[in-house]
């Protein structure tokens, strides 16, 4: 936002409407922040006492949980409409240094959790193979079949849907999709997702035409469409600038030189690489 303001659309939500060949919805982030909002818990806590939910049994809260999940598929879909493809990703098993690192980080939620205010809901239960992504995987299935027979704008694109019982996180499942497609260069992509890292496989699809679609954390309503076409032209632009004496940049690939810095900034650690101590 600093270095490449022109990249960035940021506006209410509902007041622009964009179109693209493929939109792709890394899902996890949308379902904790409908669970957080139905239990109580997490960011998505109430200031009042009481929520909309409130005295509802916990079976009715859970398919609430549900509920309001596809309706917020529904939302992205109205902000920005594919024309070739919907891809829902639920993540599914992750690889083991992906274990690794969120066991590290659920244990020490454990511990912090003991000071915060219990909940009825354990979103540990967000994780492959329990029951209650059995059920949401049923319910999606059935919620999307719905939509198509009923709403006449889900019958323009192909919908995919790729549930937790699938191996693998969300964006990668989305990422080996997007690699394998024979017109990826030449489509317009559009990926959802409140993780960083999206930035960074944003970056390594090489791809002219993808976008970065994201909630503004810190403005509620807000959203931001990025253009990471034109923010891997700013890297490469500034990152010529600094190459060895004798160098050109013709010497250089953009692909070259978009992939050194996604390597360099893994070295700050991500979901799979501990922070390296400086």
């Amino acid at each position: 936002s600093e270095h490449y303001p022109n990249a960035i659309q940021h506006f209410p939500e509902g007041s622009k409407h964009y179109e693209v060949d493929h939109l792709y919805l890394d899902a996890n982030g949308i379902l904790h922040a409908c669970a957080q909002a139905v239990f109580n818990y997490g960011q998505g806590r109430h200031l009042l006492t009481f929520g909309f939910c409130h005295g509802m049994s916990k079976k009715k809260k859970i398919h609430q949980v549900y509920i309001n999940f596809f309706s917020r598929i529904r939302e992205l879909v109205q902000t920005v409409s594919p024309r070739g493809t919907l891809y829902i990703a639920l993540d599914g098993t992750a690889p083991l240094a992906k274990q690794s690192q969120q066991r590290q980080r659920r244990f020490v939620a454990a511990r912090t959790s003991a000071m915060e205010p219990k909940t009825e809901f354990d979103s540990n239960c967000i994780t492959p193979g329990t029951s209650f992504m059995f059920e949401l995987n049923k319910y999606m299935t059935y919620a999307i079949r719905y939509e198509i027979q009923h709403n006449k704008d889900w019958q323009k694109f192909k919908v995919i849907f790729s549930p937790s019982s699938i191996p693998g996180e969300g964006e990668h499942k989305i990422m080996d999709y997007i690699r394998t497609s024979p017109s990826r260069m030449k489509d317009t992509h559009c990926m959802y997702g409140p993780d960083g890292d999206l930035v960074m496989l944003t970056l390594a699809t090489h791809c002219p035409n993808i976008f970065l679609l994201r909630e503004d954390q810190f403005n509620r309503g807000m959203i931001h469409y990025v253009d990471m076409g034109q923010v891997r032209k700013g890297l490469f632009h500034d990152m010529s600038i600094q190459l060895p004496h004798g160098m050109s940049a013709d010497e250089r690939e953009e692909i070259d030189v978009i992939n050194d810095f996604i390597f360099i900034g893994f070295f700050v650690g991500n979901d799979f690489l501990p922070k390296i101590e400086m």
